[in-house]
């Protein structure tokens, strides 16, 4: 067990900041908190004085303080190496002149891997520890995103992005049939729930068909 004394920001009711000074978090061996103790409960010093003596509290210092985790909703993962660029045409031009070819690169795994480690260290870097990613259309490199989250300790929600249109979607970049989409969307959904490492449920799989004019009718019904 870890102890953290800190001066804690949150919100626990709509529209409200809470400011806690002092304030002691536990922190079990299995990462999850334990219990948080107000500077004032009759515990507070009786668990600070012990976890001290073990070397086992961390102290924040003068004007530093500790949030919750930030919650992203909605993540285009293989986007990120395009960030804050391409943005000078409409939706459906900048999809086909920039971003479905960026994202058909992510059949080598080896690039997906060198994005996506960076990545997932930059959100939580940034203090995003929970994350709904959308991937692509590749389901190795989607699994490989799995994989980073769990190695760097993220809370995500990951999906295999589902596109197979052939009018809503460029020839090099689509799932080869809406039956291949479906059975590498179940694939994915098994490789996160029976992952040896996400023992816990730390990364959750959904379901990602991209939008409506990228998917055939068959597609949406399976």
């Amino acid at each position: 067990m870890i102890g953290i004394e800190a001066t804690i920001v949150d919100t626990p009711v709509r529209g409200e900041v809470r400011t806690r000074a002092g304030a002691l978090i536990t922190v079990a061996e299995s990462g999850l908190i334990d219990s948080v103790l107000a500077a004032d409960d009759p515990q507070h010093c009786t668990v600070r004085d012990a976890l001290a003596s073990r070397g086992q509290l961390f102290v924040f210092g003068e004007g530093q303080f500790l949030l919750p985790g930030l919650i992203d909703l909605h993540n285009h993962a293989p986007q990120w190496p395009q960030l804050g660029k391409a943005l000078d045409v409409p939706l459906e031009v900048w999809l086909n002149r920039y971003t479905f070819p960026l994202e058909a690169k992510y059949a080598d795994l080896a690039f997906a891997a060198a994005v996506y480690e960076p990545l997932v260290e930059s959100m939580i870097g940034n203090g995003t520890t929970t994350a709904v990613y959308f991937a692509t259309t590749h389901l190795a490199a989607t699994e490989e995103l799995v994989d980073v989250c769990l190695r760097q300790g993220q809370r995500a929600v990951v999906g295999k992005v589902a596109m197979d249109h052939a009018d809503g979607c460029p020839d090099f970049y689509r799932d080869a049939s809406a039956a291949v989409a479906v059975a590498e969307t179940a694939q994915l959904i098994e490789y996160i729930t029976a992952h040896s490492g996400n023992a816990n449920g730390l990364v959750q799989p959904a379901i990602t068909p991209r939008f409506i004019p990228s998917c055939t009718d068959e597609l949406l019904a399976g």
